[in-house]
């Protein structure tokens, strides 16, 4: 009996953490939901960093647009960095998934912020 009980806490376990990860997930290609010609691609560059390149860009060394996105399970949303493609600027951001398919970034500066909402393409 103690035994079917452990397995049984140790599958809920699994199934829980696996859910949690896969909601998590921002890698894919994603379009500005108000400007579809903004598309940016998100891939995990190393265990839990993520980074972001811009789809459109011809150039192979082009800089990345979001740079070492890392999961804050705090704020539940990723932590990093926006590389402002017109004037090279850093700025911090967090980037929060509304669900699988759209994810909300807040860009923040100095008392200013703004929110964009890109939605999934693939």
């Amino acid at each position: 009996m103690k035994q079917s009980i452990s397995m049984f806490i140790a599958l809920l376990l699994i199934s829980f953490y696996g859910s949690g990860q896969s909601n998590k997930s921002i890698v894919g290609k994603w379009q500005d939901e108000k400007h579809p010609e903004k598309q940016v691609e998100v891939f995990e560059q190393s265990i839990g960093i993520f980074f972001g390149k811009v789809m459109a860009s011809e150039k192979k060394d082009e800089p990345f647009i979001f740079e070492n996105l890392v999961w804050n399970e705090k704020t539940k949303s990723y932590q990093g960095i926006l590389r402002n493609p017109d004037g090279h600027d850093k700025i911090m951001i967090s980037i929060f998934l509304v669900n699988p398919n759209r994810f909300v970034f807040v860009v923040k500066k100095f008392f200013l912020s703004r929110t964009f909402q890109f939605v999934r393409t693939n």
